[in-house]
């Protein structure tokens, strides 16, 4: 339960709160872009293979997994649609942030299209989406990655998270982080607050990144209002 001191950021003190969030396996329950790649393309495990050994980066296996796909566009976003369930308490957490004046951002390198057909299905309020496109090249497709990605010589260039979250920050601002995969540590570096969970969450405790754990998000919601309520006492 949140009692009255944490509960009073939800209606009048959230204006300074920007939450940026993972969609793959952080909004929902699963990894739709994974799902759909190990469905139509069989080379994926070895592309997998050589991220984790470090041949590729994990965006680059996407890309190339990418342009290895040949169902028609409309059945790839269809199913990239069908697979995203939400992770529970997201719509609420989103409504509660609103109700507040903060906002909340997606940055993810999952299908545009896709994300905001589920946006829909799910009545979600509109927010900014900084994501990627299925692009024809064609005998098969580009995954073109939002612009305002960066480089990094970890994440490669023009694939980081970071610097859309730079680019996001206003003066002020408490910047919220939600991931869960090694494609979220950048952003989780940028980040004043981290939400982790799976890979990310590995990730930070190496890197003493300090998080707390994504299981849901009614009580990510209850936790990052304790912690602006013990934070607004220092």
């Amino acid at each position: 339960m949140v009692d009255q001191r944490a509960a009073h950021y939800a209606a009048d003190s959230l204006q300074h709160i920007t939450v940026v969030l993972d969609f793959d396996g952080t909004i929902t329950l699963d990894d739709c872009l994974r799902l759909v790649l190990a469905r139509h393309v069989p080379q994926w495990p070895a592309l997998m293979a050589a991220a984790d050994d470090g041949e590729l980066t994990q965006v680059g296996a996407l890309e190339t997994a990418v342009g290895l796909l040949r169902p028609p566009r409309e059945q790839v976003l269809q199913e990239f649609a069908d697979a995203a369930v939400l992770r529970a308490g997201f719509p609420a957490f989103l409504e509660r942030l609103r109700a507040g004046h903060g906002r909340a951002v997606v940055i993810s390198v999952g299908f545009r299209d896709g994300i905001q057909a589920v946006w829909r299905r799910e009545a979600l309020p509109a927010i900014p989406m900084y994501a990627a496109e299925l692009a024809d090249a064609g005998s098969g497709y580009r995954l073109v990655l939002d612009p305002q990605y960066g480089d990094c010589p970890i994440c490669g260039p023009g694939h980081c998270k970071g610097p859309v979250v730079r680019s996001l920050r206003r003066q002020g601002d408490l910047i919220v982080a939600f991931g869960d995969g090694s494609r979220d540590l950048c952003m989780a570096r940028e980040a004043d607050v981290v939400f982790a969970r799976a890979e990310l969450a590995r990730l930070c405790r190496r890197e003493t990144i300090p998080w707390f754990p994504l299981e849901d998000f009614a009580r990510a919601w209850q936790t990052l209002l304790g912690h602006l309520a013990n934070s607004s006492e220092v």
